[in-house]
C-alpha cells in the first residue's frame, strides 16, 4: 500500500456557509410549501495576475414559480478557500459586511433573514404567488 502524506482532516460537524445558505433555503421552501424557493448557486471570482487565484462567490435567492420562475437575489457571501473572512453583500444595502467566523456568519444571516426589509420582499412574493 502507498504511503499517503495527504493531511486530511475530520471534518464531522463542520459547517460551512454553503451548508448553512442551503438550510436556509430548504426551511424558507419547506415554510412556504414551495410558493417560494430558496436556491444557492456558486460561482467563482477570479482575481491576481493572471487571474490564477480565485474566490467562491455564494448568492441566496428566492425563485418564485408562479411568476414564470421570477427570482430576486437577496444576498451574495464571497469567500476565500478556507472559507473566512469573507464579505456579506445584501442587496438593499450599500457595501458589503465583513465577516471573520462562523459565529459572524451565522448572526449576519439571521439577522438579514429575519429584518424587515425581508419580511416585506416575502409578503410581496407571497401574495403575488397566490394571486397567480
Amino acid at each position: 500500500m502507498v504511503e499517503s502524506f495527504w493531511a486530511v482532516p475530520d471534518i464531522a460537524g463542520f459547517r460551512t456557509p454553503l451548508a448553512i445558505l442551503r438550510e436556509q433555503a430548504a426551511a424558507l421552501t419547506e415554510g412556504t410549501n414551495g410558493a417560494l424557493v430558496g436556491t444557492v448557486s456558486t460561482s467563482k471570482i477570479m482575481y491576481g495576475a493572471g487571474g490564477h487565484s480565485t474566490d467562491l462567490a455564494l448568492s441566496l435567492s428566492v425563485e418564485v414559480p408562479a411568476l414564470d420562475d421570477y427570482a430576486y437575489r437577496l444576498l451574495e457571501y464571497r469567500q476565500p478557500v478556507d472559507l473566512y473572512p469573507g464579505t456579506l453583500s445584501l442587496s438593499w444595502e450599500e457595501g458589503p459586511l465583513f465577516i471573520g467566523d462562523e459565529i459572524q456568519f451565522v448572526s449576519a444571516i439571521r439577522s438579514a433573514l429575519s429584518s424587515d426589509k425581508v419580511r416585506r420582499i416575502m409578503g410581496s412574493l407571497l401574495a403575488q404567488a397566490t394571486a397567480a
